[in-house]
């Protein structure tokens, strides 16, 4: 198996394939990497895990393959959008209270 491993050692593609194109850059299954040196790795392993995911897994050849420990779950744009409307619900409710107080205060 082929692995693409950004610079963070980070697993950005698992491929069969790895080869070498006629304009300087490297195809795999599904992608042709153009100007890489700076920004991928390209390694050759027998085998990958079948636990291994792009993303959630790194690949260092002195340490093998582990969690990515920077790794966070996408967020769908539907439940981040969820999460801001509770949070300005919370925030209405908040002023509600503060303007309560000040009221009260001002009454006294």
């Amino acid at each position: 198996m082929k692995l693409v491993v950004g610079q963070d050692n980070e697993i950005v593609e698992i491929s069969s394939k790895l080869e070498d194109t006629q304009e300087g850059g490297k195809q795999t299954d599904t992608t042709i990497y153009f100007n890489y040196a700076n920004t991928f790795k390209f390694y050759d392993v027998d085998s990958v895990p079948g636990n291994v995911k792009t993303f959630t897994h790194c690949y260092d050849p002195s340490k093998g393959f582990y969690a990515n420990a920077n790794y966070e779950e996408p967020i769908v744009p539907e439940t981040r959008a969820r999460n801001a409307e509770k949070k300005a619900v919370d925030l209405q409710a908040q002023i509600a209270k503060v303007l309560l107080v000040l009221a009260k205060n001002n009454l006294k």
